[in-house]
């Protein structure tokens, strides 16, 4: 783990050295554009070591078992309906269709973790589409168990890196320069783990993938 955190930070660190050097060493040739870039470079660079930690230490958290659950009474639905109008707003270029089975459903679960599993995966969705290709999001319920369905229609996934799509730093060979970290899923993972959950991914190349989350949960439809 220490080797990979190693090597992610190494290639956005080189970044901001090689923008601060050409900034000082060209101050004066520069144009007030390209000086703007080398600076917005060195800021994407920066947030993105920011969202490292930040996933490293919650990674970290949860192998250390010091996150425990807080379940507390939801409506699922429109908590849903909440987080897809959220996520939207930032992101609108997608369009996100969220349905569920039932007009109401109250259960009780826990609310920060659920947050960040159903963001990560209608983020990805979103981030790896071409714009305008519609996200399904679905919300449905059978006996104890509740299942949200996130589909896209985005570059897909290689048959090959299914099996280690959830390790942390592990991207898809077919990502090419698209930006990311390789570590929301494997918070993903780790959050649906914990509520002894269940998710599974199946994707064709160039044709989008589904990610089905499965939680057993205690409360019934109304």
């Amino acid at each position: 783990m220490v080797s990979m955190v190693c090597h992610e930070f190494r290639n956005p660190l080189n970044n901001i050295s090689l923008s601060v050097s050409y900034l000082d060493r060209y101050k004066d040739q520069l144009s007030g554009e390209q000086k703007g870039k080398y600076l917005k470079d060195i800021q994407a660079n920066v947030e993105r070591m920011t969202t490292m930690i930040d996933d490293i230490l919650v990674i970290g958290m949860v192998e250390a078992r010091k996150i425990e659950l807080q379940p507390v009474e939801l409506d699922l639905v429109e908590f849903c309906r909440s987080l897809t109008a959220e996520i939207q707003l930032t992101a609108p270029q997608n369009p996100i269709h969220f349905t569920s089975q039932c007009p109401s459903l109250r259960v009780q679960m826990d609310k920060r973790l659920l947050r960040s599993i159903l963001t990560n995966i209608l983020s990805n969705s979103i981030h790896y589409s071409p714009p305008e290709k519609k996200i399904q999001f679905k919300l449905s319920s059978q006996a104890n168990q509740i299942m949200f369905q996130v589909k896209d229609q985005g570059i897909g996934i290689p048959a090959e890196d299914i099996p280690q799509l959830f390790e942390p730093f592990h991207r898809g060979r077919n990502v090419s320069n698209i930006p990311g970290t390789g570590l929301g899923l494997s918070i993903v993972k780790k959050f649906v783990d914990l509520q002894q959950g269940t998710i599974n991914v199946s994707s064709k190349v160039g044709r989008g993938t589904l990610f089905t989350v499965q939680l057993a949960v205690r409360g019934s439809a109304e």
